[in-house]
């Protein structure tokens, strides 16, 4: 039998609860909500940094560059925004590079 998703990615996102600090362009730091991760990215909601902004307002953040830090990991990950939705609130961001591979990577199949 064959296990069927809507799920077409190359690296599938993994549901997981948490909360990072989320830095935007080396500016002030947040607290985010974490809405699910994978080797490639991470998608993030209550994103301080484009709290009760309009579209055009938001996607001025696309391809940014942004530092994340994990709460309770000793865990940093590098990567830039590629969505923003100021409507939801929520951010997915291209990860580019970990401090520590093997912890992503355990993360991502948790």
């Amino acid at each position: 039998m064959f296990e069927t998703t809507l799920e077409r990615r190359r690296y599938p996102r993994q549901h997981l609860r948490g909360r990072v600090f989320l830095q935007v362009l080396d500016k002030d730091i947040h607290e985010s909500e974490v809405l699910d991760i994978s080797w490639s990215g991470l998608g993030l909601l209550d994103v301080v940094e484009i709290s009760g902004m309009n579209w055009v307002q938001a996607n001025r953040y696309k391809h940014l560059p942004v530092t994340i830090c994990f709460n309770d990991r000793d865990l940093t990950a590098w990567g830039t925004l590629v969505r923003v939705n100021p409507r939801r609130n929520s951010a997915g961001i291209r990860i580019t590079r970990t401090s520590d591979d093997e912890a992503w990577r355990s993360l991502c199949s948790e």
